[in-house]
């Protein structure tokens, strides 16, 4: 009788998520699941791309700015929270759950979920 082997592909985990060089990112649920949204320039609106208050996850990755705001109001205004970029730092660069805070920024307490509509790079080198 034939031996029949059978396998399971790994669970896709939040270390196998990225955020190309260059861009800012976020994803509509929590572990970098769901739905994700890249950023490239300096100041992006989210609503422009239809993902404003829907982030759980966002990276930080710019190449020649060394840290991302994100926004919780339109026009980079109001409260943030701050990544440092991973391209550059290496450090501090993601956060896959946004409902317990954030390490960096003037609104880092608190739950974040759904409420950020602009990210911004700082820190550039340009």
């Amino acid at each position: 009788m034939a031996t029949v082997a059978i396998t399971t592909a790994p669970a896709i985990s939040a270390s196998a998520a990225s955020c190309s060089p260059g861009f800012a990112c976020g994803w509509s649920a929590n572990a970098f699941t769901g739905t994700q949204k890249s950023f490239y320039l300096n100041t992006e609106y989210w609503a422009d791309y239809g993902f404003s208050n829907q982030a759980n996850g966002i990276w930080a990755n710019g190449t020649s700015c060394g840290q991302t705001r994100f926004y919780d109001s339109e026009y980079a205004l109001g409260n943030y929270i701050l990544l440092k970029s991973q391209s550059i730092y290496g450090t501090s660069y993601h956060d896959d759950v946004l409902d317990n805070g954030s390490p960096l920024g003037s609104g880092n307490t608190g739950d974040w979920d759904d409420k950020i509509s602009t990210s911004w790079f700082t820190e550039c080198n340009w």
